[in-house]
């Protein structure tokens, strides 16, 4: 009788949905819901409403990781970024990777209201210059998204290469 009596509490335990829902969501903090607003399937489109290419972003491995899957719209373009709150080092950090074999590291933080994530300084041939890369993300009022790249030269002056305004798909 004691033994079935375990075995249904056991049951019990195992089978609670709130004690399965803590478990299985680690990454569900306030801290890691900072880029939810990114979430989604997107026409991205440049200021004067033409389209760039197409985004979908979703979450993966159990909300642990933001994925986001980019098609140029003009050209065989495509990238792939991964994107995780960090909570050893209290940041967040992307990796970028795309069909002409570029890597991108970033690393930041949500601050009043946007999410902007820059790089380790880095050498451009073409340029022979060291430059970082910002990267930041905005959600606007109407529920579109603006990103703005810009590069930082090691005397701070930025170059904004590319702005574009994620629009959500209508299904």
């Amino acid at each position: 009788m004691k033994l079935l009596k375990l075995v249904f509490i056991l049951c019990l335990l195992f089978s609670n949905p709130q004690l399965n829902a803590q478990e299985s969501c680690n990454c569900c903090t306030e801290k890691h819901n900072q880029f939810n607003f990114w979430e989604g399937q997107w026409e991205v489109k440049d200021e004067k409403g033409k389209t760039l290419g197409y985004s979908t972003i979703s979450f993966v491995q159990n909300h642990c990781v933001l994925k986001e899957e980019w098609s140029n719209s003009t050209s065989a373009y495509k990238g792939t970024s991964y994107n995780f709150y960090n909570s050893k080092s209290n940041q967040w950090e992307q990796l970028w990777l795309d069909n002409q074999g570029e890597v991108l590291k970033l690393s930041g933080q949500f601050l009043d209201g946007k999410m902007i994530l820059t790089s380790q300084t880095a050498n451009y041939e073409t340029q022979q210059e060291e430059k970082v890369n910002r990267i930041t993300w905005t959600p606007l009022q109407d529920g579109r998204v603006k990103q703005e790249w810009n590069t930082i030269s090691a005397n701070g002056e930025a170059t904004l290469i590319f702005k574009g305004f994620y629009e959500k798909l209508k299904r």
